[in-house]
């Protein structure tokens, strides 16, 4: 008898039987000498970053279990003058309502959007300080995975949206299902993310 090779499917649904998944490799962004140097001074200057308060020794990544967040949908392109509007009816209004008058330090990334004229005109008038954030760093901002969550979280809906109004509701719907316990890990990740970069070197 001629041997005859296994097609394909016999193939693949043996080696899923012994563990094995074929897994498209990750992109990764290409991160020039420069940035990897910014990125690497960024995190050995926020290593260690801790409050001392008398006696007691406060992690300024650790979250308290207290969460507030709001999704804020928004129509069209985001332009600077979108984002402002952001900023000023949603996120200071809540930064108040939660923390008080300040002082702040809110983190945004190198956007374009994020670093126009207007929005640091309205940082300063407003009171509100940016984290610096080097270039190329997705990596070390944990709402890039709440954003990866929201993204899947409609497509395993049992029905799938089929308009805009449709989609921005359930957009809604499933950002407030999102558990707290979500949140908070990916706050705790920080120190784990800053090492990482460290590691790499930038």
């Amino acid at each position: 008898n001629r041997y005859r090779p296994p097609n394909f499917i016999t193939v693949r649904r043996e080696l899923h039987g012994m563990g094995f998944h074929g897994r498209a490799a990750a992109s990764k962004p290409y991160i020039t000498k420069c940035n990897a140097k910014r990125r690497m001074q960024w995190c050995k200057a926020r290593r260690h970053w801790t409050l001392e308060h008398d006696e007691s020794r406060f992690s300024i990544w650790q979250s308290d279990g207290r969460v507030w967040v709001s999704l804020v949908p928004v129509k069209g392109t985001l332009n600077a003058s979108a984002y402002q509007n952001i900023l000023d009816n949603s996120m200071l209004p809540t930064l108040w309502e939660q923390f008080g008058a300040g002082p702040f330090i809110f983190q945004h990334d190198c956007a374009p959007v994020h670093k126009a004229r207007s929005i640091k005109t309205w940082m300063t008038e407003s009171g509100v300080d940016e984290l610096d954030w080097p270039a190329q760093s997705p990596d070390r901002n944990p709402i890039e995975h709440l954003w990866d969550e929201l993204e899947r979280r409609p497509r395993a809906r049992p029905s799938r949206p089929t308009s805009m109004c449709d989609l921005t509701n359930a957009l809604l719907e499933e950002w407030s299902k999102i558990p707290v316990n979500t949140l908070l890990n990916l706050v705790d990740s920080l120190p784990r993310r800053v090492e990482a970069v460290i590691a790499a070197k930038g």
